[in-house]
């Protein structure tokens, strides 16, 4: 049978034209080099949100304080705080960094001024600490990927006074003031700075001054906080001067004098003494430690000596030989090197 004719008035639908395998070839080329842009496109973008965003840098320095790792801290753009005078960044170091864990970074959007407000979080020894850390745009890589700095350093001053002692210890770690470029003195008051979010905790362990951890939390950089350490002596150091205060009042009493020198006792006869006067320590101080403006010091209290004497009468020339009671009140300065007490007695 013969094909059908068309119908009259409608146009012929024409056969598809065959692509060549030249031009297939081009085609799926083409589709697969769209594919490959699109994914591009995307995965520079999953990138820059997780390598190259404000969040992702602000991650890298609490990963960085996580691992102890204070100078790579430090060496992100922006982090160094500004020199100020009288303001140590001693400080600024691992060995006196908190345990850090569950650190994150969250950036809650930008400021009027087109700075990102990130919030870094972390928990140190069971305690959430947060700060909002300001972070700017500093430019671009390859084109494409933002690159970040702190718009003000995440670091905090810290006014530290350290009570009655030139040492101390910094999350475990054994510090002296002089580390610190402040001249060593009985107390003392200096600035310092300290990485921010944290937590800091301040204490002395020694056989003759302890005070109890005092911590510190460190939220928003550039907020001012401060911690006073105030240490107290040991029982082991007031056992120390007591012994030394013994010593102290024995020698004087082996002394044969009315006034024995440098003791704070003594004893007035009228009459002529006839041979030596005899001390013997009845009772000895109680001893308590205080803190003086300089050192410790022995708070005022009592003891009780006697002094047995022979003395001739200047009325009439008799001789009689009589024991004393003298009742004293002492003071003192205090001195400690190593484990050795130095007294300096003074009546009271």
């Amino acid at each position: 049978m013969g094909r059908s004719a068309a119908p009259q008035g409608a146009a012929a639908t024409p056969d598809p034209v065959a692509l060549s395998a030249r031009a297939r070839v081009a085609l799926v080329w083409s589709c697969i080099g769209l594919l490959l842009a699109t994914a591009v496109v995307a995965g520079a973008g999953s990138l820059s949100r997780e390598l190259y965003s404000a969040e992702a840098f602000v991650g890298r320095y609490l990963d960085a304080l996580a691992d102890g790792d204070a100078a790579a801290a430090l060496a992100l753009p922006g982090a160094r705080p500004a020199e100020a005078p009288n303001v140590s960044t001693a400080l600024l170091r691992g060995d006196v960094l908190p345990d850090y864990r569950d650190v994150a970074a969250h950036d809650t959007g930008v400021d009027a001024e087109g700075r990102h407000l990130v919030i870094a979080s972390a928990t140190v020894d069971g305690v959430p600490v947060s700060g909002t850390l300001l972070v700017e745009r500093a430019g671009t890589r390859l084109g494409v990927l933002p690159e970040w700095r702190f718009a003000a350093s995440p670091t905090a001053p810290v006014e530290l006074r350290i009570e009655h002692t030139p040492g101390f210890s910094l999350n475990g770690r054994e510090l002296d003031v002089r580390q610190l470029g402040v001249e060593r003195a009985f107390s003392h008051s200096f600035d310092v700075v300290l990485f921010a979010p944290g937590r800091y905790t301040v204490e002395r362990d020694d056989p003759y001054v302890a005070a109890a951890p005092e911590s510190l939390t460190v939220g928003d950089p550039g907020r001012a906080t401060s911690l006073t350490l105030d240490a107290n002596a040991t029982p082991a150091f007031t056992q120390l001067v007591s012994d030394a205060v013994h010593r102290k009042l024995d020698e004087c009493a082996a002394e044969h004098a009315l006034y024995p020198q440098g003791c704070p006792f003594g004893y007035d006869v009228e009459d002529r003494i006839e041979g030596e006067p005899e001390w013997h320590i009845r009772s000895y101080p109680t001893v308590r430690l205080v803190p003086g403006a300089e050192g410790w010091a022995l708070e005022p209290t009592t003891f009780e000596a006697e002094i047995t004497l022979t003395v001739r009468s200047l009325f009439d020339g008799s001789v009689s030989t009589s024991t004393e009671r003298v009742s004293s009140g002492i003071g003192g300065d205090i001195s400690l090197d190593g484990d050795r007490a130095t007294v300096t007695l003074r009546a009271e």
